[in-house]
């Protein structure tokens, strides 16, 4: 009986704890705003060309949430389009390397997708 409340109590202690992976303080998401900043410092792009990133960025952080709220599964088939589109824009905004460097950090910042299930 020991040992079955002893498993018990890892196995929901590791669930909760896998639970706030990839998560902010208090296991809230990654603020979408801090997030821009920190790609637009790992950027070293100048005063003007990181206000006109920031700017972008927020205008299409904006959409994603409005779209969010809509019916989620056309949401998301809007926001890979909406991404798509921001992704054009930046690519007028930044240089070869630095739209490549940005891809990278976005990469990494990005949670890993779960496994597809049956």
């Amino acid at each position: 009986m020991k040992n079955f409340i002893l498993i018990l109590t890892l196995v929901l202690g590791l669930n909760a704890f896998a639970q706030n992976k990839d998560r902010g303080p208090g296991g809230n998401p990654p603020d979408r705003a801090e997030m821009a900043k920190k790609l637009a410092e790992s950027l070293d792009l100048d005063e003007d060309t990181k206000a006109s990133f920031l700017e972008i960025s927020e205008k299409y952080d904006n959409k994603a949430k409005e779209l969010m709220e809509e019916d989620r599964k056309s949401g998301f088939e809007k926001m890979k389009a909406l991404e798509e589109e921001k992704e054009e824009e930046l690519k007028t905004l930044l240089t070869k390397e630095q739209f490549e460097k940005y891809q990278t950090a976005l990469a990494e910042m990005r949670p890993p997708k779960p496994p597809k299930r049956n």
